[in-house]
């Protein structure tokens, strides 16, 4: 993918949901590539663990101070808001922002973070991956240093905003992309990619060395985690036509926790999952096209934006057989979540006004 192809995504990756980008990016993903490199583990990686689901009780007392969660759940150097705008087809300006969270956690929560300690080779770069922790919606956030001594080749307009893309530019030692895989080997029906999105640590990241978090989400929900995980540098060789897709992969890593979700249910059925990472909402395709809000009504009567018009607190959404999930850019604290609500827009068949149905989960 060339600069100016990878310019066009960036521009319009902040749209609704930004479901149809991501969705380019996850047809990328799916070539065949050949696989190259050597894979390094840092340590041992213990088989046969037997997952544990984590309590998220009494989480509004007590906080821990954690480099992991004040780095995957803090602001990445952007400041706590971040505004960005974009032109929308009828050549008006959309504006959104975002805020990220402190980085504080609860006690209990830290518990569940592991250490994952492999590391992978190719095209002259590394890439070490460091803390982790999941959920039961199938989504999570890993650590990660990724370094080259010749430099590593950003697309620079989304580093400036703290978002990882890489040039992948002609001429120049890059990677087209890091990802991360359900399962490994080479049997397809077997493994599956997550969708994510790589944060850049702005403070201690350098032009060799970029330290980050990639969160991500599986399209399998928490079945995806039972396949193992396995991270995987991708580039080319070659130009045009004749380039010819290279990969290196990690071991592959197995959590052995996960951290609980809360259900909240609608008087129709429809559920909502929340952990402190994301937020899941069991929606058809027709209804999750039509989300428009979804927001966490605390128990003290405050409430917290998931995603609005103009309000994008997640780090992506994706749209899969489990129903819809966002990742949330600030911690959630389940127990003091009194109910979730939703916001629909329904077309009007006549060609009229779209009309907004309200849903209250409990």
């Amino acid at each position: 993918m060339n600069n100016d192809q990878l310019k066009a995504a960036f521009d319009a990756m902040h749209a609704d949901d930004e479901l149809a980008d991501r969705a380019l990016s996850r047809a990328s993903r799916g070539k065949k590539p050949r696989r190259r490199g050597a894979a390094k583990p840092l340590t041992a990686v213990v088989a046969g663990c037997v997952a544990a689901v984590l309590a998220t009780g009494g989480v509004a007392y007590a906080v821990v101070n954690s480099d992991f969660f004040a780095q995957a759940w803090g602001n990445h150097g952007q400041g706590r808001t971040q505004t960005w705008s974009f032109l929308g087809d009828d050549g008006s300006t959309i504006s959104y922002k975002r805020d990220f969270g402190d980085g504080t956690a609860p006690v209990e929560l830290s518990e569940a973070v592991e250490h994952v300690g492999l590391s992978v080779e190719g095209n002259g770069y590394t890439l070490e991956l460091g803390d982790i922790a999941v959920d039961e919606n199938g989504c999570g956030s890993v650590t990660f240093t990724l370094s080259n001594p010749n430099g590593v080749a950003l697309f620079e307009p989304a580093a400036e905003v703290g978002e990882l893309v890489l040039s992948g530019a002609e001429g120049e030692q890059t990677l087209d992309l890091i990802a991360l895989r359900f399962g490994d080997g080479d049997d397809e029906a077997a493994w599956s990619f997550a969708d994510t999105r790589e944060m850049i640590e702005k403070e201690s990241s350098t032009k060799t060395e970029i330290h980050g978090t990639m969160h991500f989400a599986g399209f399998g929900g928490e079945a995806d985690l039972e396949k193992g995980l396995t991270w995987v540098l991708n580039w080319h060789e070659g130009e045009g036509d004749s380039a010819e897709q290279c990969t290196a992969q990690t071991w592959r890593f197995n959590p052995s926790k996960r951290v609980a979700s809360k259900t909240f249910t609608s008087s129709d059925g429809v559920e909502a999952k929340v952990s402190p990472f994301s937020v899941q909402i069991s929606a058809d395709p027709v209804m999750s096209d039509s989300i428009r809000k979804v927001s966490l009504v605390l128990k003290d009567g405050t409430e917290q934006v998931i995603k609005d018009d103009g309000v994008a607190n997640n780090y992506f959404g994706l749209g899969s057989d489990e129903g819809v999930t966002w990742v949330s850019t600030q911690l959630i604290d389940p127990d003091s979540v009194g109910s979730v609500h939703v916001e629909r827009r329904i077309l009007d068949n006549n060609g009229g006004e779209p009309q907004l149905l309200s849903i209250t989960l409990e």
